[in-house]
């Protein structure tokens, strides 16, 4: 029998939907379980450190950018991802700062403290505030750091705004865990990905209003919020960070879920790839079940100037997973990718 394009994508749906299903009755089943693990981490304080201060930037049409900063020196712009918020770089905050930098993270529009303005939730948009954000505090020569969705900002920021590397203002980019296009696919035909992208948000629709609102009517960690947000971690995740990841997300309202998930179903900014003129970091783990490792490879494939680091056994959450890590690659780039000053140029002739 002939298999045409459309079965291929219908199996490539069913695939996917009972991949979703099992994982979830997988991490339900499990969830008491490593629940009840030693937790070091439980004794760790994520009140913000000492020294973090907070500004709001005004937005283009209306709304309102919240803005946490910390250390001197030359700086680095961190970016979360879908329904986290500055939060989720506590320890970056920390380990950057003492290693000299200074840390400027941002809650994306709708996220957190920040509101969006008239034209909604769009990566767009959020590339605007990412300028806008940068002009105001001044920043020059940072490294752009966006993890999941933020590193999908950065592509749009780059794409809408190129000033940005050639003026100065960011001189290298870091992208953790993310992905260009969810149509990538690990063999699976691109005519199929491309149903499976436009049927995924009509078929889950209602579950995903159904999940965001049990979320929101104040479930208790143990509901199916706290599955999902399992399945971002790797192995043998921490209990109090996948709780963190979990109280993040559930703070989003459900229908700027909604809409960014649509948002993030038709993204495709792979075009973008080869103009992108900073050198680029991309930083993946190999256990991650929502932006898998070839998107990462693609990714590092298709920049100009780029290298690619796999973490075994990390998910999703790199910035949580692999605290030492992440830090020792971002510093070591960031040191790497230095632009050289007129004085130093003086001082090594001279």
């Amino acid at each position: 029998m002939k298999v045409t394009k459309s079965r291929l994508a219908l199996g490539a749906a069913a695939t996917a939907a009972v991949g979703l299903a099992g994982a979830a009755a997988t991490g339900a089943i499990t969830l008491r379980r490593w629940r009840r693990r030693p937790d070091p981490v439980s004794a760790e304080d994520f009140r913000e450190p000492a020294g973090t201060t907070h500004r709001s930037v005004a937005t283009y049409d209306g709304g309102e950018i919240h803005v946490v900063e910390r250390g001197e020196g030359r700086p680095f712009l961190l970016l979360h991802g879908v329904t986290e918020t500055t939060l989720v770089w506590h320890y970056q905050l920390l380990d950057l700062v003492e290693a000299g930098y200074r840390v400027v993270a941002m809650d994306l529009r709708g996220h957190g403290r920040s509101r969006a303005g008239r034209d909604g939730h769009t990566l767009e948009a959020m590339a605007h505030d990412v300028c806008d954000v940068i002009e105001v505090l001044h920043l020059h020569e940072a490294v752009a750091v966006g993890h999941s969705m933020g590193a999908m900002v950065l592509f749009q920021l780059l794409a809408d705004h190129p000033e940005l590397v050639s003026g100065g203002a960011v001189s290298s980019i870091a992208l953790v865990a993310t992905s260009a296009s969810p149509i990538l696919g690990n063999g699976v035909p691109a005519a199929a990905a491309e149903l499976v992208r436009v049927l995924t948000p009509v078929a889950g629709r209602g579950h995903l209003r159904a999940t965001a609102g049990r979320v929101q009517r104040g479930k208790t960690p143990g509901d199916v919020a706290a599955v999902y947000c399992r399945l971002a971690f790797g192995v043998n995740p921490s209990p109090t960070h996948v709780e963190l990841l979990r109280a993040m997300s559930s703070a989003v309202p459900a229908p700027i879920v909604a809409e960014l998930v649509q948002t993030l179903l038709n993204l495709d900014v792979r075009k973008v790839l080869p103009a992108i003129a900073a050198p680029a970091l991309v930083v993946v783990g190999k256990r991650d079940l929502l932006t898998p490792v070839w998107h990462s490879r693609y990714i590092a494939g298709h920049i100009p100037v780029a290298e690619l680091h796999e973490l075994p056994g990390c998910g999703h959450m790199v910035m949580f997973e692999r605290r030492a890590e992440l830090a020792e690659l971002l510093i070591d780039f960031a040191e790497r990718t230095k632009p050289v000053t007129q004085e130093a140029t003086v001082a090594r002739i001279s």
